[in-house]
């Protein structure tokens, strides 16, 4: 049996059904039964699958496109990246918070800049700044006011610091220019003694030239110039003079006035009482 050539794109024939063999008692066995279409259907399902797959993955990415061109796509590193001092040590929820708070902020200074605000009449004195907090720590009003107490002291230690200082100085300074004065009362001190020194050689000197002349005298000239000599002066004279010299003169004194001076020259040689 011969079949005509078949074009390229045209299916295969199906094949020559056999003609069933009668079987025996006369009747015609019955035709098989053709395969389920399951199969093909499952076949025919799969490209519609794999396009539908690529028509949501070519969305997919469309959109996320559309988010990272307009800065919207990832938040959190858009924040780290803008303020890596403060935003990189913080948790994920502070780190939301400050994207989110860095998205309002353009439409609050739009606001801002339709709006003019009025000028205040009087401006209120400006309040101690507080201590600020570290990034990524806030703190309770409570904490906030034993902080700023704590810099308030500290401030008044330092204060306090400086004043000592400066009371250190002053009397250092003072302690230099009492020194100063010292040094200079000690000089002074040298040169009274030396200048007293000298007054009491020239004294001496001065009496025991009044001691030669009295001795080279008369006794009985002397005296009557004894008698009338201040009891200072004579008591300085006669302390000077040698005994041989003195007695002559004493002698030739009027008894009571030599006397009196024997009792001078007495209690002047008498060495001073102890206090008891």
């Amino acid at each position: 049996m011969t079949s005509a050539p078949l074009s390229r794109r045209s299916p295969p024939p199906p094949p020559a059904r056999a003609k069933a063999a009668p079987r025996r008692g006369g009747k015609p066995a019955a035709a098989p039964k053709p395969p389920p279409r399951s199969l093909f259907a499952r076949f025919r399902l799969l490209p519609l699958t794999i396009f539908a797959a690529v028509l949501l993955l070519g969305a997919r990415v469309v959109d996320i496109w559309t988010s990272v061109a307009s800065g919207t796509a990832f938040p959190e590193i858009a924040s780290s990246v803008a303020d890596p001092g403060t935003s990189g040590g913080l948790p994920r929820e502070t780190r939301t918070q400050v994207a989110d708070a860095g998205q309002a902020k353009p439409a609050e200074t739009a606001g801002q800049g339709t709006a003019q605000p009025a000028a205040p009449e009087s401006a209120p004195p400006a309040a101690p700044e507080a201590p600020s907090a570290p990034p990524g720590q806030t703190f309770t009003p409570s904490e906030l006011e034993i902080l700023q107490r704590l810099q308030d002291r500290r401030e008044q230690l330092d204060q306090r610091s400086r004043d000592l200082d400066q009371r250190e100085a002053l009397l250092q300074v003072a302690e230099r220019r009492l020194d100063q004065k010292i040094g200079e009362l000690q000089t002074l001190r040298g040169e009274i003694q030396a200048l007293l020194r000298t007054v009491n050689e020239e004294q001496q000197a001065q009496l025991d030239s009044i001691v030669k002349i009295y001795e080279t005298m008369k006794p009985k000239e002397a005296a009557a110039i004894f008698e009338a000599l201040d009891d200072t002066v004579l008591l300085n004279v006669l302390s000077r003079m040698k005994e041989t010299k003195a007695a002559p003169i004493l002698a030739s004194m009027d008894p009571k006035r030599a006397q009196e001076v024997t009792i001078m020259l007495a209690d002047r040689k008498k060495l001073p009482s102890l206090p008891e």
